[in-house]
């Protein structure tokens, strides 16, 4: 099957939502890339060294580089940049059609996790593929153990602390 929707919630500085866009040009299909890029935001629910680290960070260059790589690349037409919440971003993605690739990896916060689990993989596809990084976060645990309850477990990929892989690959099968 061919995805015509992709969702990435976590955009940064477009590192994974480049590689999916280049893959959507093949098929003709749309990239959502939702990241708010706001250092308030980003610091929301995290720990004191996390929350430090995101009131710090250069937003605006992360933005800038993100949008220099979607031009380069040339998928500028495959890429629909929401700089929104996930949350407020919803009332633009769920009209779109159900979604066929979803990437999360946004705000790390346990509430803000679980809140992207919940809002958005009812609009995954039968079929459709759920990607959540970073699993050995304790704050993602909720979520991660909410995905592992509801959807079928494909595999484990990257590279996460301690060499063990921390981003679960999912498939919806309702």
């Amino acid at each position: 099957n061919d995805i015509e929707i992709a969702v990435e919630i976590g955009v940064w500085r477009g590192d994974s939502a480049i590689p999916i866009a280049l893959a959507l040009k093949r098929t003709g299909g749309m990239l959502y890339a939702i990241d708010p890029w706001s250092n308030t935001i980003a610091a929301a629910e995290q720990s004191s060294r996390d929350r430090h680290w995101w009131s710090n960070a250069d937003m605006e260059q992360a933005f800038e580089d993100f949008r220099e790589r979607k031009l380069f690349s040339g998928v500028s037409k495959h890429i629909t940049t929401l700089k929104y919440t996930s949350l407020d971003a919803l009332q633009i993605v769920r009209p779109q059609g159900k979604i066929g690739l979803l990437h999360i990896d946004g705000n790390h916060g346990q509430w803000s996790s679980l809140a992207d689990v919940v809002n958005y993989v009812p609009q995954v596809a039968q079929g459709g593929f759920v990607y959540f990084d970073d699993t050995d976060w304790h704050s993602t645990k909720l979520a991660y153990e909410l995905l592992q309850k509801t959807l079928s477990h494909v595999d484990m990929v990257g590279s996460g602390s301690n060499d063990k892989p921390n981003c679960a690959v999912f498939v919806k099968d309702w």
